[in-house]
C-alpha cells in the first residue's frame, strides 16, 4: 500500500484487503454505508433544487417570508442530511465502542470519542456550516431588506458550507467504490465505471455546481476585481479555477480518460432539468399563493443561456480527458495534471470573457431588479489582465485536484 502511494503509477488501483476480517460482517458494513452514502445524496440534491429555486424567486418574486416554499425545500434537505450524518455517526460509534474491527478500520475518530466515515464527518461540519447560516442571514435581511446578491457573507458562509457538505459526499461514494474494488464486487459498465464510481462522478458534479453558483456574481454583479493598480475580469479566473479543480480530480479518481467530460455532461443534464423545474414551480407557487412578481414581466422561463454556458463546458473537459488518454497515466503524476489545467485555462477564459459580455447584452433575459446597480462590463485591460490570471487558476486547480484524486483513489474510510 505504501508503494502505491509513493508511486500511484504502478498500480491501477488499491491491493486488496488483506485484513482477516469476517466476510459476512464487511458485506453489511458496505451495505449499511452504501445506504448512507445514496441517502445522503438524494437528500443534498434535494437541498440543491431548493437552492436553485430560492435564488430564481429572490429575482423573480422577493423575499416574502424566510418560510418561503423554496427555503423550506432547502432546509428540509439540510435538516434530513443532518440527521443522516448524526445517526450514521452513532451507530459507527456503537460499533467501534463495541471493538467491531470493520467499523473501527473504515473510519475515523472525531473528537477521539467517536467513529464515523470520514466522508460523514465532513458533509455534518459543513451541513453545520449550513444551518448556523440561515439565522443569521434572516437577521442581515431584516436589517438590510433584500438582496440578491449571492456574495453577501451569511449566502457565502451557506453555499461554503453546502460545498463542503458535497465534498464529504465525494468522499463517502469514492471509498465505498474503493472498498468495492478491494473486495471484488465492482462491475465496471458505462465507461468501465462501476455504480459506485458514477455516484462519486455525480457528487463531483453537484460540488461543480456549487462552485459554479459561488462564481455566478463575477460575471455580472462584481465583473472586475480591483487589487490596488491590478484590474481583472472577475468570472473566468473563478470559473477556471473551479472546471479543472473537479475535472482533474473526477480523472485521477476514477483512472479513467472521459471522466472530465462525464462529470461535465451531468452537470449539463442537471442545469437542463433544473431549466424546466425552476420556472414552473415559481409560476405555480406564485399562482397558488396569489403573490405578484417583482417586474411586470418577471414570470421566470427556460434559461437557454445557462444551459447553453454549462454546455460550452465540454470543451475544456474534453481537452483535459485527452490530455489524460495521450499521457497514459490518468494524470497520476503532477506534470500532466498541471499541463491540463494550464491548456484548458485558455478555453475557459474564452468561455468566462464571453459569457460576461454576453449576459450584459442580455439583461432584461436575467431578471435583475431595478435596484440593482451593475457597474458595466470589464475594460480591455481587465481582460488581458484576467488572462494570466485564468491560466495560472486553471494549472492550481488542476493541481489541487490531483491531489484530492490520489486521496480518493485510495481512501476506504
Amino acid at each position: 500500500m505504501l508503494d502505491a502511494i509513493r508511486h500511484p503509477q504502478r498500480a491501477r488501483w488499491p491491493a486488496p484487503a488483506t485484513a482477516p476480517f469476517p466476510a459476512r460482517a464487511v458485506y453489511r458494513a458496505h451495505r449499511w454505508r452504501g445506504a448512507t452514502a445514496v441517502l445522503l445524496v438524494l437528500l443534498m440534491f434535494v437541498a440543491g433544487v431548493g437552492l436553485a429555486w430560492d435564488i430564481r424567486w429572490h429575482a423573480a418574486v422577493g423575499r416574502d417570508d424566510f418560510w418561503s416554499p423554496p427555503h423550506l425545500l432547502i432546509y428540509s434537505g439540510v435538516a434530513a442530511t443532518g440527521l443522516v450524518c448524526l445517526v450514521a455517526a452513532l451507530v459507527t460509534s456503537y460499533q467501534g465502542w463495541r471493538r467491531q474491527p470493520v467499523a473501527i478500520a473504515r473510519s475515523v475518530r472525531p473528537l477521539g470519542l467517536f467513529y464515523a466515515p470520514l466522508g460523514v464527518v465532513i458533509a455534518g461540519a459543513g451541513m453545520t456550516v449550513v444551518l448556523l447560516a440561515a439565522p443569521f442571514d434572516n437577521l442581515w435581511h431584516e436589517l438590510y431588506g433584500i438582496d440578491v446578491a449571492l456574495w453577501a457573507p451569511f449566502h457565502l458562509m451557506g453555499l461554503i458550507g453546502g460545498g463542503l457538505a458535497w465534498l464529504g459526499a465525494v468522499y463517502l461514494t469514492a471509498a465505498q467504490a474503493v472498498h468495492a474494488r478491494q473486495q471484488g464486487w465492482a462491475r465496471p459498465w458505462l465507461l468501465g465505471l462501476d455504480a459506485w464510481q458514477w455516484l462519486t462522478l455525480f457528487a463531483l458534479s453537484s460540488l461543480y455546481a456549487g462552485l459554479a453558483t459561488i462564481a455566478q456574481p463575477g460575471a455580472v454583479q462584481f465583473p472586475t476585481t480591483e487589487l490596488g493598480p491590478v484590474h481583472f475580469a472577475t468570472y473566468p479566473v473563478l470559473l477556471a479555477l473551479a472546471t479543472t479543480f473537479v475535472s482533474v480530480a473526477a480523472v485521477r479518481t476514477t483512472g479513467r480518460p472521459g471522466a472530465a467530460s462525464a462529470v461535465v455532461a451531468l452537470y449539463i443534464a442537471r442545469q437542463a432539468a433544473l431549466g424546466v423545474f425552476v420556472p414552473w414551480a415559481i409560476r405555480t407557487t406564485v399562482a397558488a399563493q396569489g403573490l405578484a412578481y417583482r417586474l411586470p414581466d418577471g414570470a421566470p422561463e427556460f434559461p437557454v443561456y445557462q444551459v447553453a454556458i454549462a454546455g460550452a463546458l465540454l470543451a475544456p473537459a474534453l481537452l483535459i480527458d485527452l490530455i489524460a488518454w495521450w499521457t497514459g497515466d490518468e494524470l497520476a503524476h503532477r506534470r500532466p495534471a498541471l499541463v491540463a489545467g494550464l491548456l484548458s485555462g485558455v478555453p475557459l477564459f474564452a468561455l468566462g470573457i464571453g459569457t460576461t459580455f454576453t449576459l450584459y447584452q442580455h439583461l432584461p433575459a436575467l431578471q435583475v431588479p431595478p435596484e440593482i446597480l451593475l457597474p458595466g462590463p470589464p475594460t480591455g485591460h481587465a481582460v488581458i489582465g484576467a488572462l494570466p490570471l485564468t491560466l495560472a487558476a486553471g494549472t492550481l486547480g488542476a493541481g489541487l485536484g490531483s491531489g484530492l484524486g490520489a486521496v480518493l483513489r485510495l481512501n476506504e474510510r
